[in-house]
């Protein structure tokens, strides 16, 4: 998996013309993380978490289905792996 540095920082993340919860508002990054490139496949999600949520299984899909709560374990459990900060 490639993945990009997001330094530390603030923007202003929204749309004016968003719904409600998508009013621009200031965004304040505390510390550097990794993100990654490209979407995750089913197979690397598979390599991390053992099982895959997708509708469809092919490997080389986008994971899909995947719970909000449960991105952040995938990205502490792959950047333990790879050593690195991520999220």
């Amino acid at each position: 998996m490639a993945f990009q540095l997001v330094p530390s920082g603030s923007f202003v993340m929204g749309d004016e013309r968003g719904a409600d919860d998508e009013t621009p508002h200031r965004v304040n990054l505390h510390r550097d993380f990794y993100m990654g490139v490209h979407e995750v496949t089913n197979a690397q999600w598979k390599r991390v978490m053992g099982s895959v949520p997708s509708q469809w299984q092919d490997d080389n899909r986008p994971v899909d289905g995947v719970l909000w709560d449960w991105s952040p374990t995938t990205w502490r459990a792959g950047s333990h792996r790879g050593r690195r900060t991520a999220r």
